[in-house]
């Protein structure tokens, strides 16, 4: 090996040791942020039904709302597409 290719394969070793530091800081930040948030929650707001909320960029305003035991019902299925039968 020559002294030039030494030199590149150091700054390549430098260049990948250096990305993966950074992307083991940004996993450890990240990591760190959720259990921060997870420890950390925010009570759920609870709204009146008919009182305004200000999301910044509307005004929403729910009516009503109520809940049930199971999902919804399940669609009727669609029919059958139409064929063309031709004999001869």
């Amino acid at each position: 090996m020559s002294v030039g290719q030494r030199s590149t394969l150091r700054q390549r070793l430098f260049a990948f040791l250096v990305a993966g530091l950074g992307g083991l800081a940004a996993a450890a930040a990240s990591f760190a942020m959720t259990v921060y948030e997870a420890s950390n929650s925010r009570p759920t707001p609870t709204v009146a039904a008919g009182e305004p909320i200000d999301t910044g960029r509307w005004v929403i305003t729910f009516r009503g709302a109520r809940t049930r035991a199971a999902g919804p019902p399940p669609a009727p299925p669609p029919p059958p597409p139409r064929q063309a039968v031709w004999s001869v």
